[in-house]
């Protein structure tokens, strides 16, 4: 059987890289494109790929419909098609649940930036996720980062732990312009816990959850 190498774009599975299986191609005659309709071998659902060709092609559309596509080899390295789109289309995370809207947005589009590359962008956007939630939870809005997540902590609205994070992560504060790809994963990982901790946790625990069943759902 062929295989597709590529990311599984459902959220739960997301194997990266994956050798989808290739059940079937066929044309898009309006486009000129192939669509390759695979499976993922890891959560079993259905995945379509489109590709397209590039000046570096050595097959025809036609090579796609034949018996020869579906031997036992990498799609994309014996054809040298691109893939133009995966459907469904990889959700990019928003934020946990219970997040307010306006929030969820901007850490959706700082992780969009981090995806992109856009580093300086990202730790900017991150920060507005962090200010927002101040603004939301905090209702002295003096102080740094840092200052305010303590006055949560010692408020009860966050655990300890992540003031101890917070006083050593760099970035978090506006004059941290040179921020390194691992150190901003780091920060989009502690945004991620922030919002995790203020809004998700407390929101489940008040609405009579257990932490055995928050445990679960994670």
């Amino acid at each position: 059987m062929a295989i597709l190498m590529t990311a599984c774009p459902y959220p739960h599975c997301r194997a990266n890289p994956v050798p989808l299986q290739v059940l079937w191609n066929y044309r898009q005659p309006a486009r000129k494109n192939i669509v390759s309709c695979c499976m993922c071998p890891r959560c079993e659902l259905p995945v379509s790929v489109i590709l397209i060709p590039t000046a570096d092609t050595s097959t025809a559309h036609e090579w796609f419909l034949k018996n020869e596509a579906y031997g036992n080899h990498d799609l994309l390295r014996m054809s040298r098609w691109l893939i133009q789109e995966v459907i469904p289309t990889p959700a990019i995370k928003g934020a946990p649940e219970h997040t307010p809207t306006d929030i969820a947005k901007l850490n959706r589009q700082a992780r969009r930036c981090m995806e992109r590359g856009e580093n300086e962008a990202a730790r900017i956007l991150f920060g507005k996720v962090l200010d927002r939630s101040f603004a939301a939870l905090d209702e002295d809005g003096s102080g740094s980062r840092v200052e305010r997540i303590g006055r949560l902590v010692e408020a009860g609205r966050l655990p300890r732990s992540l003031q101890d994070c917070a006083q050593e992560l760099r970035g978090l504060d506006h004059d941290r312009l040179d921020l390194a790809p691992d150190e901003l994963m780091t920060l989009a990982a502690f945004a991620e816990t922030f919002l995790l901790s203020a809004f998700t946790v407390g929101r489940k625990l008040a609405a009579g959850r257990s932490c055995m069943d928050l445990a679960r759902s994670a």
